[in-house]
């Protein structure tokens, strides 16, 4: 971990326990717990997750790239610390969690050529106070680089995107199926300062079944704009169907997409696209 990324977190730590009171502190504290208090981004295309998609672009502005893409991420969530609020519940209080995965999107018109891949890490503390807010502060890493096959084939060279962040957010639920969220970043790292700035902002709104257990269809859409992209809207849209298992929930849908590339090497480039995926929370 390095160094710049180490203090940051130890920060959050420290702000974690100044944070929680000692009347919280002082209670049985879950290690390693199952459940998660704030809620997942469903058509986030920063989200750590596990998924496994097929792309049709309608637009890309990504040299020499095709209009077929697979796309991999590998990844999730873990619970370290829960703390429970007053009422004992699981789905109340405080949780410090991790999150790691590997984002990479490989050309099938040009031989499954890797395009290029992230590598990320994140450091979260949530709290839910009642069932219908949730807020979560966080340092986020993300290191990007492009694929050796495509960098030999075309001759683009690495900008050395690496961005790490300070970020917070909100969700609220509005009954028991529908959620809206706002959540903002803001780089107290950044490799490359000349194309790279500061801050991002993201909101959301979706629709999901009222618990995990419960198959049927879910929808959600994202909308994000960054700093170094002068503000212009990034929009994701997610609709498909969740299918609950005795220890998994899938998720089997449609996603459109129009904004800046997903991968951070290549956040300069425009593209558009609809794909089908498989998605697994965990």
């Amino acid at each position: 971990m390095s160094r710049q990324l180490f203090s940051p977190f130890v920060s959050l730590a420290l702000l974690s326990s100044c944070l929680l009171p000692d009347s919280v502190l002082a209670r049985d504290v879950t290690l390693f717990p199952e459940q998660q208090l704030y809620p997942v981004n469903l058509a986030d295309p920063r989200r750590i997750q596990f998924s496994a998609k097929s792309l049709y672009f309608e637009q890309t502005t990504i040299d020499q790239t095709g209009e077929r893409r697979f796309d991999l991420k590998l990844g999730g969530r873990l619970g370290l610390l829960h703390w429970p609020d007053v009422s004992g519940q699981d789905n109340r209080g405080w949780l410090l969690s991790i999150d790691a995965g590997f984002h990479g999107q490989f050309d099938v018109d040009a031989s499954q050529d890797n395009i290029g891949w992230d590598g990320i890490y994140a450091l979260m503390l949530s709290y839910r106070p009642n069932r219908s807010l949730a807020f979560k502060i966080g340092a986020y890493h993300i290191s990007s680089h492009v694929g050796d096959e495509y960098m030999e084939r075309t001759g683009r060279a690495r900008i050395n995107y690496t961005r790490e962040e300070l970020q917070a957010g909100v969700n609220l639920a509005l009954d028991d199926r529908w959620q809206w969220y706002v959540e903002a970043g803001r780089a107290y790292d950044r490799r490359n300062n000349r194309l790279q700035k500061p801050w991002r902002a993201q909101t959301g709104l979706q629709y999901q079944p009222g618990n995990d257990r419960e198959t049927d269809w879910y929808a959600g859409l994202d909308i994000g704009a960054s700093e170094e992209r002068d503000w212009q809207k990034d929009l994701s849209l997610q609709v498909g169907w969740q299918i609950p298992t005795p220890t998994r929930v899938w998720r089997i849908g449609i996603e459109a997409y129009d904004g800046k590339a997903q991968l951070g090497e290549f956040f300069q480039d425009n593209e558009r696209y609809i794909g089908v995926g498989l998605w697994l929370d965990i």
